[in-house]
């Protein structure tokens, strides 16, 4: 049998019977499995209880003086901030007439008394997962939603801008001189090799989040692959007189996809170089930490606010800001960069304080 307790433990239930003896009942029967409990012995308290708390699911009697269960559960079903709790009427009532009318108002079950705790539990269990996952899906598809809309956003207005460009050039072409013309085609260049990079970025976390992408995981040395990373990026950070250094505190090898590590730390040291100031420095490091190597890239440059820490990996939101010299992002980096973690079973973490910089962090499972 299946452990239920967990989701007991991370759930509220409301019971509702106007007879204290059955709340007994139904109250020892939940809090021996540490659920947190609400009762209502009247139907005008169950509505209100319910409306101020918004249980993960509802215990209801149906014979009750005032309003009943029927009442009650109608009120709930008729009001948006309370439609989608599960009502599980627990009654002695057991006519055909009754269950009929129970499910029609929207009750997703009917446990007759007396009845056994066993049964209960499981039915109320088997309930509140099935509820949780239909949240779980909801919000999964209107994040899906909301980053389509923001991709679709963030795709054409750079486009708008080449199309008005362009614009320029086949209606002024013959009357401009070859400074201006080749303004317009740096700006062109420049905003096609931005959206190239966002549309790459966004095939690659599409065929992530597809599971599209085969693992070939082998070992892999920190301290090369950090040295080629600083290799290809000292120019880029000399361009802002930034410095780049490492200290390498393990001998082990890390055990991962040596193609998504290197992406990985090279996209936080690029972001950690973006936004670093001119005459600063960023530090390397990796060391073993219990059964993982952790890598971490520290900078001293611009920081986060608390609102732009929220921001960071969620997919309902493509956060881009500005480099210290105006370079412009995807928006998409970190996001991929986290799902790349993740598909090698690490995890990616930040601390940073608004004016005095960044440290991320980055763990990946050791030899």
């Amino acid at each position: 049998m299946r452990n239920t307790d967990t989701i007991f433990q991370d759930s509220t239930i409301l019971i509702v019977d106007d007879i204290p003896e059955n709340l007994q009942v139904l109250g020892n029967t939940f809090a021996a499995k540490n659920a947190n409990l609400i009762v209502a012995q009247d139907g005008e308290t169950a509505i209100s209880n319910a409306k101020e708390e918004i249980p993960d699911i509802i215990l209801l009697d149906i014979a009750m003086p005032g309003t009943n269960g029927f009442d009650v559960c109608r009120a709930l079903k008729e009001d948006p901030t309370t439609r989608n709790i599960p009502i599980i009427f627990v009654t002695a009532k057991t006519s055909a007439e009754d269950l009929q009318k129970g499910f029609e108002m929207g009750a997703v079950d009917y446990v007759t008394k007396p009845f056994t705790p066993a049964e209960l539990l499981m039915r109320v269990s088997n309930h509140l997962e099935l509820s949780k996952s239909q949240k779980s899906l909801e919000k999964l598809l209107d994040d899906k939603n909301k980053f389509i809309s923001l991709v679709a956003h963030d795709i054409k207005s750079p486009l708008s801008g080449v199309k008005a460009l362009m614009g320029i050039l086949v209606e002024e072409y013959d009357t401009m001189d070859e400074a201006e013309k080749k303004e317009i085609v740096e700006s062109l260049y420049e905003s096609i090799v931005n959206q190239y990079s966002f549309v790459d970025d966004l095939l690659k976390w599409g065929q992530l989040q597809l599971d599209r992408v085969e693992l070939n995981k082998e070992l892999v040395t920190p301290k090369h692959i950090i040295n080629s990373i600083i290799s290809v990026l000292k120019l880029n950070a000399a361009n802002k007189s930034v410095s780049l250094a490492s200290e390498i505190k393990t001998d082990k090898k890390i055990f991962a996809d040596a193609t998504h590590v290197e992406n990985v730390i090279s996209n936080i040291v690029s972001n950690a170089i973006k936004f670093s100031p001119k005459e600063s420095s960023i530090l390397i490091v990796a060391e073993s930490v219990n059964e993982m190597i952790i890598i971490s890239v520290k900078d001293n440059g611009v920081g986060m606010s608390d609102k732009d820490k929220e921001k960071l990996f969620k997919k309902s939101i493509i956060h881009t800001t500005l480099g210290t010299n105006n370079e412009k992002g995807t928006g998409l980096g970190l996001l991929l960069t986290k799902e790349m973690v993740e598909k090698n079973g690490g995890q990616i973490w930040f601390e940073s304080e608004l004016g005095k910089g960044t440290t991320f962090f980055v763990s990946f499972p050791a030899e």
